[in-house]
């Protein structure tokens, strides 16, 4: 079962919309074999043990303190009323990390053997020393570096509404738009241009105007998800970086609209005139 988490009413854990840093459909909790794996959707990123992440899984443990956007704190008595936890050492500092469960006297001494309860076996500190097999000692895998979370990060819902709005630089210019802002799936449309290219070339009208569609649908999809995208790619570095880069393709789009719009006006009368003189 997967639990779902964010400002959706219809999310297995709902998150009230007072919390407008939180994303709509924040992330998701879900078992792994025996590992609990968190994977975050959101904008704004969760903070785990002081750790952030965005937009990736990763292992959790009771105990673990989860901060969504790194202000609403999700409890594991909220977790536990959807999914159970297993028997496992907590590891508070490093939750990224992977520890593998102590086995032999380890086991013993971490309360993982011998009949003991649940109970105490959260409560016992993870045994990080003990000898391998040959001599040597186990060392704790060291945590991976994130970057360190502010309220800079923080998005409000009117913030994620506006970059989940359209694009119009995005749309005009399609594949251009996408290099410049990370989007890099955006390429496809280039292939496409170039493939119909070669095949108008070859007399394949029809072919030609499939690839032409699927040209035309690439750019509608950039202009209703590829704010978003790039947003997710970390294009900017902050909103308001954002909302320049945007306005900017945004001019450029319309200016060079309108000069379509002047140059076909132009055509169009030439054509006229053309016609006129011969009729």
């Amino acid at each position: 079962m997967n639990i779902t988490i964010g400002r959706n009413p219809a999310s297995t854990i709902p998150v009230s919309d007072s919390y407008d840093t939180v994303s709509y459909d924040h992330a998701e909790i879900f078992m792994d074999g025996v590992n609990i794996k968190f994977m975050d959707h959101s904008s704004n990123g969760t903070i785990i043990n002081n750790q952030k992440i965005q937009n990736m899984s990763v292992n959790i443990y009771r105990g673990d303190v989860i901060r969504l956007a790194g202000k609403y704190v999700l409890g594991w008595n909220v977790i536990e009323q959807f999914i159970q936890t297993p028997g496992r050492v907590t590891v508070t500092r490093n939750p990224h990390g992977e520890l593998p469960p102590p086995t032999g006297r380890a086991a013993v001494q971490s309360g993982l053997a011998g009949g003991a309860s649940r109970e105490t076996q959260l409560r016992r500190p993870p045994v990080q020393d003990e000898p391998r097999y040959g001599g040597g000692v186990v060392q704790p895998e060291e945590p991976r570096s994130y970057p360190e979370y502010s309220s800079a990060n923080r998005l409000s819902a009117a913030e994620e509404k506006e970059i989940d709005g359209w694009n119009w630089g995005a749309f005009f210019f399609g594949w251009i738009w996408g290099v410049f802002n990370k989007v890099y799936v955006a390429l496809i449309q280039l292939v496409c241009n170039v493939v119909v290219f070669f095949v108008k070339g070859s007399g394949l009208l029809t072919a030609a105007a499939v690839f032409q569609l699927a040209s035309l649908g690439i750019a509608i999809w950039l202009g209703v998800k590829g704010s978003r995208l790039a947003w997710n790619q970390n294009a900017y570095d902050s909103f308001e970086h954002f909302k320049r880069v945007r306005h900017g393709w945004n001019v450029a789009a319309l200016i060079t609209f309108c000069v379509l719009v002047v140059v076909f006006i132009l055509s169009l009368i030439l054509f006229m005139d053309i016609i006129s003189r011969l009729v």
